[in-house]
């Protein structure tokens, strides 16, 4: 296995950039960037970027081994702060063109979200990387940068998939793109991560599964999650899952077509987030925060009626056996999803069942589903 892990990552692109004698260009301008974050145009061409050296070195390491069965992990730290993009790379975003009104956005909502980031009480960082901090024209030129960052991703993704095919591998290869997190990428005026609140520009992830031959070519809706990734490949290699793995396999809905026969897979209807001061359930009409800022306080969206998940209803007295049930969703799903003391060998607390076969409770005689508002 080759894993190319964010640490990992950074100092081998360092000692590249050494080698290249570009190293104290790279510090100096991102220096020069550290006071506001917010992107900048790089003098290290291209050929030099993170994107490209990340992709020649899977290139190198795939001649290298793929002569055996191998598993490769290649990870690209951007699109990530700061935002940087080469002055000769071909695809550009013109600042002025970035059509705003398509991302989600409300002054009001923006500021709320900034005063329960969890570096509320640092001033700076990506605190200042706010629309109503910045000005319109910086926001724009962020967003540039942004958009230029994930074409070089995808460029260099394309370069080791196209690599793939011409050595005879991409038949045999099952390919999967995924990400740790998202970005507020503009949306509530915001860029970053870094908010309390558990909201959709920033879990909801890339995720795309293939393998030639294999797959259905539809796209899902569905809810999957990361903790998902292991049982599936394990079902799809003909492995048995380990007992103390978390999530479910979900390889029949990869393999459903809408040209087969049969209905598509269930698949999860509530999902989960566990995050530091911020507890959080997803169904796919509510979508609730639980927070503590100091004191308890939480949100809770219609998504059905607000889309975009503007209109905080936590504390409307006719959403209330709403805010009732995904409470104790949440509550359940922390039971249910606690680990034993132990589960060695011979102790009490070990059951046949899986350890985690309650982890979804979404499925069979334990489907959880929310009532209609009224």
């Amino acid at each position: 296995p080759f894993d190319t892990s964010t640490g990992e990552i950074m100092e081998g692109y360092y000692n590249y950039l050494r080698r290249q004698g570009l190293f104290e260009t790279y510090q100096r301008e991102t220096i020069a960037s550290i006071s506001n974050m917010l992107g900048y145009e790089t003098s290290i061409g291209f050929e030099h970027s993170e994107q490209q050296w990340v992709a020649n070195t899977t290139i190198d390491w795939i001649n290298q081994h793929g002569d055996k069965p191998f598993f490769l992990w290649t990870n690209w730290s951007d699109p990530h702060p700061y935002y940087r993009t080469a002055a000769d790379y071909p695809v550009r975003y013109d600042p002025d063109e970035i059509d705003l009104s398509q991302i989600r956005n409300s002054s009001a909502e923006a500021e709320r979200i900034a005063r329960l980031s969890f570096m509320s009480d640092r001033k700076g960082v990506e605190n200042i990387m706010n629309r109503s901090v910045v000005g319109e024209a910086q926001y724009r030129r962020t967003l540039a940068h942004y958009y230029g960052m994930i074409s070089a991703v995808d460029h260099s993704v394309g370069r080791i998939v196209g690599h793939l095919d011409q050595q005879g591998l991409l038949d045999n290869t099952l390919i999967i793109f995924l990400s740790d997190h998202g970005d507020f990428a503009g949306e509530y005026g915001m860029m970053g991560k870094n908010a309390r609140g558990h909201y959709d520009c920033i879990f909801r992830i890339p995720f795309i599964w293939y393998w030639r031959g294999h797959f259905g070519i539809e796209r899902h809706q569905g809810f999957v999650r990361n903790i998902d990734i292991f049982p599936t490949l394990c079902d799809l290699l003909e492995i048995e899952t380990p007992a103390q793995v978390q999530g479910e396999s979900f390889a029949d809905v990869l393999r459903w077509s809408k040209s087969a026969s049969g209905p598509l897979p269930d698949s999860c209807e509530t999902t989960f987030f566990d995050g530091v001061y911020c507890k959080s359930v997803r169904t796919r009409r509510y979508q609730m925060n639980v927070l503590h800022a100091g004191a308890t306080c939480g949100e809770l969206f219609d998504l059905q009626h607000d889309p975009d998940a503007l209109n905080n209803l936590y504390d409307e007295p006719r959403y209330a056996h709403i805010r009732k049930e995904l409470t104790e969703a949440l509550l359940h799903w922390y039971m249910r999803t606690e680990q034993p003391l132990t589960d060695s060998p011979g102790n009490h607390l070990q059951t046949t069942n899986r350890v985690h076969s309650q982890f979804t409770p979404n499925r069979g005689s334990d489907s959880y589903r929310m009532p209609a508002a009224t």
